[in-house]
């Protein structure tokens, strides 16, 4: 059984976030988003397209920052398979 522990309350993201400073983001989007992962260099790492109506987990150095096209709901997890 895989378990997701919140370790922060949900927060809205569109513009840069650490989201909490999280290493570990839960992401969920009611419609299709693009979320990009950049530095604390403002160096983009990477970007994944969530599909709509779908969560995936994003695992990031704590300084990093989120960035979505739209807005989505993203929280700081930890995650025990």
């Amino acid at each position: 059984m895989k378990i997701l522990k919140p370790l922060a309350n949900n927060i809205t993201l569109t513009t840069a976030n650490t989201v909490n400073n999280a290493r570990l983001v839960y992401v969920f989007a009611s419609a299709a988003s693009l979320i990009t992962v950049t530095s604390n260099t403002n160096v983009v790492k990477g970007s994944i397209v969530v599909p709509p109506n779908n969560f995936v987990l994003i695992e990031k150095e704590q300084t990093d920052t989120l960035t979505a096209n739209l807005a989505v709901s993203a929280t700081s997890v930890a995650y025990k398979d």
